[in-house]
């Protein structure tokens, strides 16, 4: 996600989890349980970030699944399995 430094880490988040659709293009809806799981980052306080866990589910689905969102650090972004991205 990065966006950090531009405190623009959440709403990259959103842009992120907007951009994804269900396994066969559904529209999704999420929202954010709460963060956790520290992982190291040299963008994070003291050198530690933790992770923003969202609970995601689509259109027609009765399950959901929890996606970790790393807001501090850049990377390329891709679509996690079983999702897809709008065009």
């Amino acid at each position: 996600m990065g966006g950090v430094k531009d405190s623009e880490g959440p709403l990259n988040e959103r842009r992120f989890l907007n951009a994804l659709t269900g396994p066969n293009g559904e529209r999704i809806y999420y929202y954010r349980q709460g963060s956790c799981c520290p992982v190291k980052s040299e963008n994070g306080l003291m050198g530690t970030a933790l992770l923003d866990n969202y609970r995601v589910t689509w259109e027609n689905s009765k399950d959901s699944v929890s996606i970790y969102i790393n807001m501090y650090d850049s990377g390329i972004l891709k679509a996690p399995a079983g999702f897809g991205i709008k065009k």
